[in-house]
């Protein structure tokens, strides 16, 4: 029995078995590297495992569209749909989480001015004004402070 293959084993297959010569111009292209095949090996991460494999499925695309064996290939797999690369989605992970804590960040000091403005004494519906925070959370706010 022979094992399954996904669309990129048979794409590497065939740039393998058919296109040889474009293996390093491809990683070179895809990553603006000069790799010239006579590299060290060693041990990468994770992340850099994902985006290598997202890099090169993107470039097996760009092939796919030159070489009609591959692209055959590839249609016939995957059944023509196309895929969300890893990369990207990791990319868009982590953009969210940056965005989450800038905002999580950006409300505490919210909070914080608001804070300094109640032991000013400044008046709720300013602080309200001048913060965009609700009044319940600004009277939540001074009942911490002992001041409502």
């Amino acid at each position: 029995m022979e094992p399954s293959s996904t669309a990129y084993d048979d794409s590497f297959r065939t740039l393998l078995n058919d296109c040889r010569e474009l293996i390093i111009p491809v990683v070179n292209a895809a990553f603006c590297e000069n790799y010239t095949g006579q590299q060290k090996t060693g041990t990468i991460s994770e992340f850099t495992k994902s985006a290598i494999c997202a890099m090169t499925s993107h470039v097996l695309a760009l092939i796919a569209q030159k070489y009609k064996k591959v692209r055959e290939g590839v249609e016939h797999i995957m059944g023509g749909k196309i895929l969300e690369y890893e990369a990207k989605t990791i990319r868009n992970e982590e953009r969210k989480k940056v965005m989450a804590e800038a905002r999580a960040e950006a409300n505490a000091e919210t909070e914080e001015r608001a804070k300094d403005m109640i032991r000013d004494r400044m008046e709720l519906p300013l602080v309200e004004k001048y913060t965009h925070l609700s009044m319940p959370r600004i009277k939540e706010l001074a009942r911490g402070l002992g001041m409502l």
